[in-house]
């Protein structure tokens, strides 16, 4: 019962716990309260957040894109009934109109404690899939013309009753 105090209470353990984590496993963790709403952040070096964008005191779901806001409500409820939740992706709306794609898991701090949220920036990740994906239709984009001038030159070739040179 005091650990739960110490962890959850007013002058709790919570934002010391936060930025551990953030050190150790994260790039941003958030405490969040019963009602959903954001009682402190910690960030590691890069900002998920927007610039000039203030989530203390907004409730978590509206930080999130609105395609996301159900697995805001799913990591909590996961959080509040077995104490952890699953690992979720979800996109935050960036300073520049792109939204930012975060890793979250959350954890009950307690019987009564707030939720800590736990995230991990996925730019970099989304970044080299993005290049991959560019990659793999630039790839088949050559293989289709390469397939379109060898039909052209196959037909060429039959038709053809004179010598033919080809020059790339």
């Amino acid at each position: 019962r005091e650990i739960a105090f110490l962890i959850g209470g007013p002058t709790g353990l919570a934002p010391e716990l936060a930025s551990t984590f953030v050190k150790v496993a994260s790039d941003i963790a958030l405490v969040i309260g019963e009602d959903g709403v954001i009682r402190n952040i910690a960030e590691g070096q890069t900002s998920v957040r927007a610039e000039g964008d203030a989530w203390v005191g907004r409730p978590w779901v509206d930080t999130v894109t609105p395609d996301t806001r159900r697995k805001v409500e799913l990591l909590l409820d996961e959080a509040r009934t077995s104490g952890v939740s699953k690992r979720r992706e979800l996109n935050h709306p960036g300073a520049d109109g792109m939204s930012i794609p975060v890793s979250w898991a959350a954890v009950r701090l307690g019987a009564n404690g707030p939720v800590l949220a736990v995230g991990r920036d996925l730019r970099a990740v989304a970044a080299i899939q993005q290049r991959f994906l560019d990659a793999q239709q630039d790839m088949e984009r050559d293989y289709w013309q390469r397939r379109e001038a060898e039909s052209r030159y196959r037909l060429l070739f039959q038709v053809a009753r004179d010598a033919v040179l080809v020059l790339d």
